[in-house]
């Protein structure tokens, strides 16, 4: 097997762990078999030329269904995101770890407060009150799959 098959399928085995550990959207709480087809997403945190370094990363990955990473997602501040971690996956919240990553490319070098951790702190608290409004547990409501 050759070195980029290996690191490939190693890479693999990352992602469905970290799916296997994480069955329920960070977002919604709907279940991997509550939607269709079946599946929970991961999304990178990182995105664009960081999101390679980014793919084997637990402190860069969110599980999403499919819906909340189509509609919620997609734009949502970095500082959201990283709240959502810190709330929904404790022990994988590494702040100055994805923002190394994602100013990897960045010419003056790492930006390790490029999002601070006050901003964090300020999202986990919105992100908790949200939690507590929609009653659910969760800090957005589950979609209409009618």
């Amino acid at each position: 097997m050759g070195k980029s098959r290996a690191k490939a399928e190693a890479s693999s085995l990352i992602l469905a762990e970290f799916a296997a550990a994480h069955p329920r959207c960070m977002l919604c709480g709907t279940q991997a078999r509550q939607t269709w087809p079946p599946k929970i997403c991961l999304h990178h945190i990182a995105r664009g030329a960081d999101r390679e370094l980014a793919r084997e990363e637990r402190s860069c990955l969110i599980a999403t269904c499919t819906k909340c990473h189509e509609a919620r997602l997609d734009g949502m501040p970095v500082a959201v995101q990283l709240a959502l971690k810190r709330l929904f996956d404790a022990d994988g919240y590494d702040r100055q770890r994805v923002n190394s990553i994602r100013s990897a490319h960045n010419l003056r070098g790492p930006q390790l407060d490029a999002i601070a951790e006050e901003e964090v702190d300020a999202e986990c608290a919105r992100l908790k009150r949200q939690i507590a409004a929609t009653g659910t547990g969760w800090p957005f409501p589950r979609w209409s799959w009618n």
